[in-house]
């Protein structure tokens, strides 16, 4: 009778292996739950605070999972197949990578045209790079405000307007000294001050 040849044992994750791999999976979901859970009926303190505890269960969801997975393939990772390996490490590692990612600002920024001077300011334009705004009438003591646009504002802008008296006015206004290099949900301020000339501003809104 011939032997039949040794081959290599392949080992495979158990279930439990996979039950801490969900839950590390899942420690981001959980997480804004328990967020929203908490923020219910909440005013902008609460909501912070339900925000926080969303966070520290998110945090503790994903720690007890990742120890889970470590105590539960400990001497054995080694054995298993490449494509268990990579799936268990990828699930782990998914959690930092969308809390790195998400924390990057996305550089997206609106246009706020403000007419702080004592007559109505008409034709408006505002011109820089690849990006044009414009507003047949800026009401004095009011402004007007673009979506959100992400193209950098960067270069020098020409401001066109026709003026109180009728008179078509035109000026370039250098914005490389005014917007930061890393922003998000920033506010780029073309204002009109009380003598009807334009300057420019940009400040970051700090979200609540």
């Amino acid at each position: 009778m011939s032997e039949r040849p040794d081959t290599e044992s392949v080992a495979t994750p158990g279930k439990p292996v996979w039950v801490a791999t969900a839950a590390a999976v899942l420690a981001l979901p959980l997480g804004k739950l328990v967020a929203e859970v908490f923020s219910v009926g909440q005013d902008g303190p609460g909501m912070a605070v339900a925000g926080a505890i969303g966070t520290l269960a998110m945090i503790a969801i994903w720690v007890l999972a990742v120890v889970a997975v470590v105590a539960l393939c400990r001497g054995k990772f080694a054995g298993f197949e490449t494509r268990f390996r990579a799936s268990i490490v990828a699930a782990v590692l998914l959690v930092p990578v969308v809390i790195v990612v998400s924390s990057i600002p996305s550089q997206q920024y609106s246009v706020r045209l403000v007419n702080d001077s004592a007559v109505d300011i008409t034709n408006v334009v505002v011109t820089y790079g690849d990006r044009r705004f414009s507003r047949s009438t800026l009401i004095k003591d009011k402004y007007s405000v673009s979506n959100f646009v992400t193209s950098p504002p960067k270069g020098v802008a020409t401001v066109s307007w026709t003026d109180g008296t009728g008179a078509n006015r035109e000026t370039q206004i250098d914005l490389s000294a005014e917007v930061p290099r890393r922003y998000n949900n920033g506010v780029l301020t073309f204002r009109f001050n009380e003598d009807g000339e334009p300057g420019v501003g940009f400040f970051i809104r700090r979200n609540r």
